[in-house]
Parts: C-alpha cells; sequence; structure tokens
C-alpha cells in the first residue's frame, strides 16, 4: 500500500505557482470597512492588557500612522505614516530608534524571523535587512494611482512574499529569486493582503475577501514536514 503524501509547511515556488481562490466572500469593499473601524493618529500608544491602561505613548510621526508590524521575536515594531516615514521603535523606548523615507503612501511588514522588512509605497516592494537598516532587494509592480495601500506580507517561513499592485493583480516573490506568480484581479485597486501565521494560506481583500490555498493536485511530490 502506498503511503500517502506528506504536508509540509515550508513554502516554495512550485507550491505558490498552484495557489488559488479556495474560498471567497463577496461583499461591498470588504477590507474597508474593517479600516474604518481604526482610528489612527499621529501618535502611537502601548496598551497594556493586564490593567488596561497606556503604558508609553511614541511621538514621532507628523501625520496620519497607517500601517503597523510587529515583530515576534524582539520587542520592536515598525510604523508607516502618511508624512511619508517609516519609523522602527524599541517598545522599552518612546523615541524612534530608525527613520526611512519614502515617496508614497507606506505598508510596513516583518518577516517571522525578525531578520527583515518589507516596506510598500507606490509601485515597489523593498526589501530591508532589519539589522543595519540597509535595502537588500527591490520588486516592482504596477503603481498605485490612488490613495490606496499597496500592501505586502511574508510566508511563515520568511521565504516568499505576497504583495498587491495597482492594477488589482497579486503577486508571488522569491526572496532571493524574484517573482514567483501573477493572478489577475477584475478589480483595479490594490487589495489588502495577509499570510495567515502558521499557516499554508493568505488571504486578499478589496471588494472580496478571498482565501488562497495550494492545489496539491497540481504538485508532483508532496513533502511536507514542520
Amino acid at each position: 500500500m502506498a503511503n500517502p503524501p506528506k504536508v509540509t509547511m515550508e513554502v516554495n515556488d512550485e507550491l505558490l505557482m498552484t495557489m488559488k481562490a479556495g474560498l471567497v466572500f463577496h461583499g461591498d469593499n470588504v477590507s474597508n470597512h474593517i479600516l474604518k473601524r481604526i482610528n489612527m493618529t499621529e501618535s502611537l500608544r502601548l496598551l497594556s492588557l493586564n490593567d488596561n491602561r497606556f503604558v508609553r505613548y511614541f511621538k514621532g510621526h507628523l501625520d496620519r500612522v497607517v500601517s503597523i508590524s510587529l515583530c515576534s521575536e524582539k520587542e520592536e515594531f515598525l510604523s508607516g505614516s502618511l508624512d511619508r516615514t517609516v519609523l522602527f521603535w524599541d517598545l522599552r523606548v518612546d523615541k524612534a530608534q530608525g527613520l526611512l523615507r519614502v515617496q508614497g503612501r507606506p505598508a510596513v511588514s516583518y518577516d517571522d524571523q525578525g531578520l527583515v522588512f518589507a516596506v510598500a509605497y507606490g509601485g515597489h516592494i523593498r526589501m530591508f535587512d532589519a539589522r543595519k537598516f540597509e535595502k537588500i532587494a527591490t520588486y516592482n509592480v504596477k503603481p498605485v494611482v490612488t490613495d490606496s495601500t499597496l500592501e505586502a506580507s511574508f510566508s511563515p517561513d520568511g521565504n516568499h512574499i505576497i504583495s498587491g499592485s495597482g492594477d488589482g493583480s497579486v503577486y508571488a516573490w522569491n526572496v532571493r529569486g524574484g517573482k514567483v506568480a501573477r493572478w489577475g484581479s477584475t478589480d483595479n485597486e490594490p487589495p489588502l493582503v495577509r499570510w495567515a501565521p502558521g499557516s499554508l494560506m493568505f488571504l486578499t481583500g478589496s471588494s472580496e475577501l478571498s482565501c488562497w490555498v495550494p492545489d496539491l493536485s497540481k504538485l508532483g511530490s508532496v513533502t511536507i514536514t514542520k
């Protein structure tokens, strides 16, 4: 009797190219309804869940904060603002520890290891070394010409990144090798994108919310290990 195929949490190019929208929720701008509930200003606050009080205020941006990404491995986070800056923060200090200037509305994303982060804006996804704050790669998509946000999100193993595009398409990138796949869309706005933590699934949201999963039937052999 043949052994059943094993399943792995490691994401490779072959698996990414089989991704398809396995579940789609239709609605009137689903993602924007979520965003409108978030009241973001130019200042950030750290809330203690133990006693429900603010323990630290982070001030440095000159305009509304539109993106935040926490580092899961360290007490650090990134913030992006309409003032066209990305600030690097230590949760224990109320002053920014680093600054990047960008030419557009930024969205930020840490990889799960906290070694690399991405900044998406305009028509670019730029990768940076989190330890040195140095740029290590740039991927280009169709520019965003509206006030919408271009987003990017890392796979759980940090080897791939999913991004939106100004024409509504979704792109998959190998961190070391470049573009792996592109999926078209009938929307003309960049989708919000998030990779589900510890999962072989990512989500995109625009006029509909889609859950993307690999089509294992298209893989010659599947090896799945944790």
